[in-house]
């Protein structure tokens, strides 16, 4: 999305897929009443973590996202449509990181923070973060669809099974295949949605790319 020179941000400006970030938290909720089905017995600190941690890390991505974003140049004279960052720009992307830290330590204290736990939140991160990348971005934005519906299940879901000190069972894998196809499912016809509604010269090209 061109952004113009002058113009303020606003929490539009980040373009937050409300779809994936609801179905992320229900994901982890999930996956606690999947690890134990009595919540005065949940780990209640770690489950509040790894929620915020969630929420922290995908606006966190939105933020470079967007600090990524080139700008539309209304001085005609500039060759360039770089974006001039100063520290002010910086600073939202900081502070979301310094929460993504007490989450840890929170995490930590609790004693969750270690082996497949670790895995999990550091696939989630690679998966959430992947699609900034503008080298990956031509490979990586057309199956868009594909990488939220495995952020949600299984990574999500597994996450929010493993901080309650629970090992995942069969059932559980069964379960998180059958979560995982339903939100390809969804993804893919809100992709499909997109491609009807835009522009002919952009149904020319079947890319998911150009409708974030």
């Amino acid at each position: 999305m061109i952004k113009s020179k002058h113009e303020k941000f606003q929490l539009k400006d980040l373009e937050i897929d409300w779809f994936l970030l609801i179905n992320g938290f229900g994901s982890l909720l999930t996956g606690t009443v999947l690890a134990n089905n009595r919540p005065r017995e949940w780990d209640l600190i770690s489950l509040f973590s790894t929620v915020i941690f969630w929420a922290t890390l995908y606006l966190l991505q939105r933020t470079a996202r967007r600090l990524s974003t080139p700008l539309v140049i209304d001085d005609t004279r500039l060759a360039t449509g770089k974006r001039r960052l100063t520290v002010m720009d910086y600073l939202p992307g900081f502070g979301l990181l310094a929460v993504i830290l007490v989450c840890f330590y929170f995490l930590l204290k609790q004693g969750v923070l270690i082996g497949i736990n670790l895995v999990w939140i550091s696939l989630i991160s690679i998966v959430v973060f992947v699609q900034n990348s503008r080298v990956a971005e031509r490979f990586t934005a057309p199956m868009s669809w594909l990488f939220k519906s495995i952020v949600i299940s299984p990574l999500l879901l597994f996450l929010g099974i493993s901080v309650q000190a629970v090992d995942i069972n069969g059932m559980e894998f069964l379960f998180a295949l059958s979560l995982f196809s339903l939100m390809l499912a969804s993804f893919l016809a809100m992709e499909f949605q997109k491609y009807s509604e835009a522009p002919s010269e952009q149904k020319k090209d079947f890319n998911p790319k150009h409708w974030h």
